[in-house]
């Protein structure tokens, strides 16, 4: 008995069906899987900042818009690969916890661009 879901294995449980981890859609068929499934509008993806995985996600066919949602973890780590001083650092994360990103921007701009 083959299984028609090429990532079943590989999938994370959630009530009411399983979430196919990004990896296995490279294996053959996995992103015609995913692209004959109905997505949602929008489609959220969390990830982890690796390039690699929003290179796979561009490939679905999205009917909408998507949000791409980098992890709390991830995001602290590279805020603080900006720099700034701790104080700066400790607002900025206060601002992203509640979602204010134009007043976490506001605190980096008058700093020289330094890539994350």
């Amino acid at each position: 008995m083959g299984d028609s879901n090429p990532c079943s294995l590989r999938s994370r449980q959630r009530a009411g069906g399983s979430i196919p981890n990004a990896s296995c859609l490279a294996a053959k068929g996995g992103f015609d899987y995913v692209n004959q499934q109905q997505l949602a509008d929008p489609l959220t993806c969390l990830g982890d900042g690796h390039p690699g995985i929003w290179q796979i996600i561009r490939q679905f066919n999205c009917p909408g818009e998507r949000r791409e949602i980098l992890d709390w973890f991830h995001l602290v780590e590279n805020l603080h690969k900006v720099g700034g001083s701790l104080k700066r650092l400790k607002a900025a994360e206060s601002f992203l916890w509640q979602g204010k990103v134009d007043e976490t921007l506001a605190l980096f701009s008058p700093l020289k661009a330094k890539a994350a």
